[in-house]
């Protein structure tokens, strides 16, 4: 340092001061690119720390494909497959069969079309349309009935008004019904769609 102040032909109150600019853009230096970045390390470990729990997380559901496999066959083993032109005829009489369990007296009933779920490949879905007479707790009944009822059936509109009589009601509902759908041909293991690359 001496030889480059000895070149400069610097005197000793000019050498300090030269010093003292170099000690303090060393510190501005310091403070302005150096201390930041203390933080950075904290923040790299909270973010290595939470990428690891996600690996850990995701390696853990990945383990447990093979017995969701499994368990996605047993269910599709144990639904009871209806054909799609049967259904609407299966759902109309469970629906006759539980109304008159319950005393309901059904004046109409019609189907209401059906097809696929959106957004569910596993399940198709019948409507049927009805109108009937029917006393306040056997309506419940009904519905109780309908509710427990294997064939995933749930309401979707409902009337309710009183009749002529003025002591039962008149019920208008429409009623769905959920029907699985024929598990396909099961692609064979190893088996890619094959990609068609451009020509170079």
């Amino acid at each position: 340092m001496n030889r480059l102040f000895d070149q400069l032909n610097l005197r000793p109150q000019e050498r300090r001061l030269v010093m003292l600019a170099m000690i303090v853009l060393f510190v501005v230096i310091n403070l302005w690119l150096v201390f930041p970045r203390f933080d950075d390390w904290r923040e790299l470990r909270q973010k290595l720390s939470s990428a690891t729990e996600t690996l850990q997380r995701r390696s853990e559901e990945v383990a447990k494909l093979p017995e969701y496999k499994n368990k996605l066959e047993q269910l599709q083993s144990e639904g009871q497959f209806i054909p799609p032109e049967d259904q609407t005829a299966s759902l109309m009489e469970i629906i006759s069969r539980e109304a008159a369990v319950a005393n309901i007296s059904l004046t109409k009933i019609s189907p209401g079309g059906g097809g696929p779920i959106p957004n569910n490949p596993f399940f198709e879905e019948q409507r049927v349309t009805l109108n009937g007479v029917a006393a306040e707790p056997d309506l419940v009944n009904f519905l109780r009935n309908l509710g427990n009822h294997p064939a995933l059936l749930r309401v979707r509109d409902m009337t309710l008004k009183p009749d002529a009589s003025g002591t039962k009601l008149a019920v208008d509902l429409t009623i769905v019904g959920n029907y699985p759908k024929k598990a396909g041909p099961r692609p064979k293991p190893g088996f890619r769609n094959p990609t068609v690359l451009p020509k170079s």
